[in-house]
């Protein structure tokens, strides 16, 4: 879904512009750009950092390492805090219902990750101490 937000806060841009432009009319058309351009950019580096740790996480959860299913719960949690916050911003709506989606799928996963069949695979396939 990361890849898809990529996408999504990309195709955004006009919407972002119009977000701080409803937000603040004290600035120029070039700041609401260059802004929408900063936001835009920090949406794009913070996606390709999710899309590597789900990666590294998909590795370790695969392997059976224990890190990466706490891992992926404690991002869940952080991932939960920032759609809280996202309800007392302002945000283009379309941009919302995208995160909602991208968490409930994270929800699904954190519940499988957590469940006995799962433990019992961590339990069978992680490395012996």
């Amino acid at each position: 879904m990361t890849p898809v937000s990529l996408i999504v806060s990309v195709l955004s841009f006009h919407a972002i512009e119009r977000v701080i432009r409803n937000a603040s009319s004290t600035l120029t058309a070039q700041q609401v750009h260059n802004d929408a351009i900063v936001a835009v950019t920090i949406a794009v580096v913070e996606s390709l950092i999710a899309i590597g740790l789900w990666l590294l996480m998909a590795w370790g959860n695969k392997n059976g390492q224990g890190w990466a299913r706490i891992t992926a719960t404690v991002l869940f949690g952080l991932n939960t805090l920032f759609l809280l916050l996202s309800f007392v911003r302002a945000t283009v709506s379309a941009s919302l219902a995208f995160s909602v989606l991208v968490w409930l799928v994270g929800l699904f996963a954190i519940v499988m990750l957590w469940r006995k069949e799962s433990s019992e695979y961590f339990a069978a396939v992680s490395p012996r101490r």
